[in-house]
Order: C-alpha cells, then sequence, then structure tokens
C-alpha cells in the first residue's frame, strides 16, 4: 500500500507541474514545448515501467528482499525531486538568480542520482518487462558487449574524469552561457550531470553489494572528489569580477549585484556541498570499521605478513599444493558434469562439454556465467544459481523448469560447472 502511493504521489506531481522544462535565457516557444514534451514522456514511462516492476516483484516473490520499501521511496523521491525542480516556478527562479540554478544543478548531481542508484531502476525495470522480454533480454547476445562496455566504463579511473569533467566544464563561464543560450545544449548539460554523478554514486553506494573497491578506498575517492568539485564554486566566490554576467540584469530584480549574486553561488557549491560529501565519507568509515570488515582487513594483513615470513619454505612445496588444489577443483566439476546428466539437465538445454546435452525446451547455457540475471529475475552469482537450481518455482512459479529434487551439495557442484560456461571471445 505504501508503494502505490508513493507512486501515486509522484504521477500527481508530474500532472500538477505538466510545464517542466530545460529553461534558459534565450527561449524558443516550440523547441520548450518539444523538451515539456519528451521530458514528460520520459518521467511518465520511468515512473509506469518502475511501478510494474515493483508489483510484478512483491506478486511473484512475496517479499521485500530483492527491492525494499525504503528503496522504492527513495525512486518516488527522486522522481519527484526532478520533477520540482525543472517545474515554471522554479524555472523562473533559476533564470533571474545564477545561485539558484547552482541550487538546481546540485540537487542534480548531489541528492537525485544516489536516490535512483539506491532504487536499482535498471533491476526493477527488468522486472516491469513482459516476462518474455525479460528472458529474451537476458539471454540476449548483445548482452556480453554491454557487460563489458559497462564494466570497462565504471572503473574508478574512468567515472572520476567523466564526472569531474562535466562537473567543472559546465561551471566554467563560456560553456554556461553556450547551455543558457541553446535549449537542446542546456538539457545536455543537465543528461551529463545525472549520468556522470549516477555512476559516481554507483561506485559509492553499490546496492547490489558486489563492491567495484573495498569501503576505506571507495571513502579516498570520495574525498579526493570533493575536494575537487570544490574549485569551480572557490573560483566564484574569489573573483574580483563578475564572470556569469547572462544573469547579471535579472538578478538586480531580487536586490542582489551580479557579483553578490556569483559569491553566494560559489559559496552554495563550496560550503554545503563539502559538507555533504561528509555522509558517505562517513558511512563508508562505519562500515569499513564495522566486526566483519575489520577482521577482513586484519585477515588479510595477517595473511601477507604470513605469505612475506613462510615465502622461502613454501616455495618448494608450492607446486604439490597448487597441482593438489587444481585436482580437487577438477574433480568438483566432473562431479557437477555427471550430477547435469543424472538429472537429465541436457534433455531441455544445451550445454558445452556435457555429453547429449543437446536440448531446446530451455535457453542454451553457454555463456551462462556471463549473464547479468538468471532467468530474468535474480541477479547472476554462486547463491542465487544454486536457489535456482534446487528450487525454480519459488523464483518464478509456474515456469517450465521442474524441480528436481536436487539436494544443497549437489547444486552446489552444478552451479560451479556452470559458472565456468564463459561466452567465447
Amino acid at each position: 500500500m505504501l508503494t502505490r502511493w508513493a507512486i501515486l504521489l509522484v504521477v500527481l506531481l508530474i500532472a500538477s507541474t505538466s510545464g517542466a522544462s530545460a529553461h534558459g535565457v534565450a527561449d524558443d516557444g516550440q523547441i520548450t514545448a518539444t523538451l515539456r514534451v519528451l521530458e514528460t514522456v520520459v518521467i511518465v514511462a520511468a515512473v509506469v515501467l518502475y511501478a510494474r516492476g515493483i508489483i510484478r516483484i512483491r506478486r511473484e516473490i512475496g517479499s521485500d528482499r530483492v527491492i525494499s520499501r525504503s528503496q522504492t521511496l527513495a525512486f518516488a523521491l527522486a522522481m519527484s525531486l526532478f520533477v520540482l525542480i525543472l517545474s515554471p516556478p522554479v524555472d523562473e527562479i533559476t533564470d533571474a538568480l545564477f545561485s539558484a540554478h547552482m541550487v538546481q544543478h546540485l540537487v542534480l548531481i548531489l541528492f537525485i542520482p544516489p536516490l535512483l542508484v539506491w532504487s536499482r531502476p535498471a533491476l526493477v525495470a527488468v522486472w516491469g518487462l513482459p516476462r518474455r522480454w525479460r528472458k529474451d533480454f537476458a539471454t540476449a547476445g548483445f548482452m556480453h558487449w554491454l557487460r563489458s562496455a559497462i564494466y570497462w566504463l565504471m572503473h574508478p579511473l574512468i567515472v572520476a574524469p567523466l564526472f569531474l569533467g562535466a562537473f567543472c566544464f559546465w561551471h566554467l563561464p563560456r560553456p554556461y552561457a553556450w547551455a543558457l543560450s541553446n535549449e537542446w545544449l542546456h538539457t545536455a548539460e543537465h543528461l551529463s550531470f545525472l549520468v556522470t554523478a549516477t555512476m559516481f554514486w554507483t561506485l559509492v553506494i553499490e546496492p547490489s553489494g558486489r563492491r567495484r573497491m573495498g569501503y576505506i578506498p571507495t571513502m579516498l575517492f570520495v574525498a579526493a572528489i570533493a575536494v575537487l568539485s570544490g574549485l569551480p564554486g572557490a573560483l566564484m566566490i574569489l573573483s574580483p569580477v563578475t564572470l556569469f554576467a547572462a544573469h547579471g540584469h535579472a538578478s538586480v530584480t531580487w536586490g542582489l549585484a551580479a557579483l553578490e549574486d556569483q559569491q553566494i553561488a560559489g559559496v552554495i557549491m563550496w560550503v554545503p556541498a563539502g559538507i555533504f560529501f561528509l555522509v558517505p565519507i562517513a558511512w563508508l568509515f562505519f562500515k569499513a570499521m564495522q566486526p566483519a570488515e575489520r577482521r577482513r582487513a586484519v585477515g588479510h594483513a595477517v595473511s601477507i605478513i604470513t605469505v612475506v615470513c613462510l615465502l622461502p619454505v613454501t616455495l618448494t612445496g608450492c607446486s604439490e599444493s597448487t597441482s593438489d588444489a587444481v585436482r580437487s577443483s577438477n574433480r568438483a566439476l566432473a562431479r557437477g558434469k555427471v550430477l547435469i546428466g543424472k538429472y537429465g539437465c541436457g534433455t531441455c538445454h544445451t550445454i558445452p562439454g556435457v555429453d547429449n546435452a543437446t536440448g531446446h525446451v530451455g535457453p542454451p547455457l553457454a555463456g551462462v556465467a556471463d549473464r547479468i540475471f538468471i532467468a530474468g529475475m535474480l541477479q547472476n552469482n554462486t547463491e542465487n544459481l544454486t536457489k535456482w537450481i534446487r528450487d525454480p518455482q519459488s523464483v518464478v512459479p509456474g515456469n517450465a523448469m521442474p524441480v528436481m529434487g536436487v539436494k544443497p551439495g549437489e547444486a552446489q557442484l552444478i552451479a560451479a560447472y556452470l559458472e565456468t560456461l564463459h561466452d567465447e571471445k
């Protein structure tokens, strides 16, 4: 019930502010009308798709295990903020005051993206698609290339320059004036803020649990971004002349000189924004200091020291130990292949490396280790794959895969073999 009220609130807000648009000093009526339509269509489509996904998750899984109510509310709040800051009343203020315009930019960078990341819209959107589309999407051939591209783009050394580059570039006097003079360019500016900030906050929050960096490295990453992103604000405060003249005449009607408006904008971008970054830094520090993380950190340190101290001794026997580990792993994989044959998985699926596994009832399992989702529903990891093998009906009730009575240990061995099936490169 809470989820439905949250989504209804967003829809009502969209309806009440249907005049939302990108804003600019040089206003072209036709362009503005086109942008209003595009923005409204995108927002409504996003809300509807997210709502459909949430309803299906609740109906088919029946719990908050996949998406919690707080994450649903985060999406509703993000969409509400997005509509609000682009609404006509706010639009008029940001046209007049440079400082108000900077507040709008900070909302697009520091508030909406982390809320969206936490709400996991991509996962929910997949659930919002028809079931047939979900399965086709999960097994599509282009998914391998898409996953590779996303993995490469989400490297911290790529995200950092993209985020800082967009932030600093659009807050230089000349690019800022370009954006104000052209509606489409202004929309591209806002879109670049949203996209690069979403990439940044994904590295910080990682709601899926698969962190690209540890908590301490992420904390240092955020601290570095916080310091560097404060430079445009410092430039606005310390400049003795007006750098952003586009708002000069309008700000006078609010009782502010252009230079005063610029300095207020600099303070907003430097101080409150810098303080805001302390929130994720504190959260990351708290997570790093949790007992499990401390034990892991101590364990890593002890392991490194032990390896260094025992290296001369272990070198003599490392080849034998490695051989034993390889033989043990190979035995486990061989056992997994035998179990696949025992339970007749090959009658429904084509499975590389397994004799007579040429079935066409279900999707081929070549490259299953590289897929994002299992059956278009669960994130692809060892735990979820084992769960799917043991009891597929608990994940997708009524699907074609029967419950075969696979024991937990056997399901883990089968999952271990399937995780070796990567796409051919």
